[in-house]
């Protein structure tokens, strides 16, 4: 993303420039010409043209790069849903009707669950550094897929949130996600025993580990 960003900054930069080399060129036509003779007052007129298409094109490819980068990024909703999330906490927490409070505290538990997935992720990313054992990195990938599946819940919870409606599959949905997270969390811990150089890690260490994510993957 942020190579992404530099690659705009630099076309908007020579948009900017190319701007100000083309005003020069149109209003100060005359000096240029008795100042410095036509072949560089058409280099000038080339020079602008040619940083003004050059910088178009740059844009154009940072703000395609930018989308298509949003559509591979399965997480790219994630801080808009909990910033819904969030503002949907706030208005239920001005109300009082019995009604709404199961949902209220249902957005609570997901806005938790949402934040814990993150964590973990990141947690085990940071905790087994460079290790590209097969099964560690397949540990990686299943925990940022555990974030995608509480994201598509987050999104099916908020929309059933809003009209109140149908908080038994809202219900459902935070309790599996819950054993899905605690089951992860042991994952995490026996993953972490295995690549500990000081527990000597066995076939029959690889093969527990292995069925753990197995039964894991089941539950995505």
């Amino acid at each position: 993303m942020t190579k992404i960003k530099n690659i705009g900054l630099v076309g908007i930069s020579g948009l900017a420039l190319s701007l100000i080399l083309l005003f020069i060129v149109n209003f100060k036509r005359t000096d240029l010409l008795v100042s410095f003779g036509s072949k560089v007052f058409k280099l000038f007129n080339i020079l602008a043209i040619v940083i003004l298409v050059f910088s178009l094109l740059t844009i154009i490819a940072s703000v395609v790069m930018f989308i298509m980068n949003k559509q591979k990024d399965p997480l790219y909703e994630e801080a808009s849903v909990v910033s819904k999330l969030n503002t949907l906490q706030e208005r239920y927490s001005l109300q009082t009707s019995p009604e709404s409070k199961p949902y209220k505290q249902a957005i609570n538990e997901i806005l938790h669950q949402l934040e814990e997935a993150k964590t973990l992720s990141s947690d085990f990313a940071e905790i087994v550094e460079n290790n590209s054992h097969p099964i560690i990195q397949n540990i990686g990938n299943e925990l940022v897929s555990i974030r995608v599946h509480i994201l598509g819940d987050a999104k099916s919870i908020y929309r059933r949130a809003i009209i109140l409606e149908d908080y038994d599959t809202i219900d459902e949905k935070i309790s599996h996600n819950r054993t899905l997270l605690e089951d992860a969390d042991k994952l995490i811990v026996e993953a972490i025993r295995y690549i500990d150089v000081k527990s000597n890690p066995t076939d029959v260490d690889l093969k527990n580990l292995t069925e753990s994510l197995k039964d894991l993957m089941k539950l995505i």
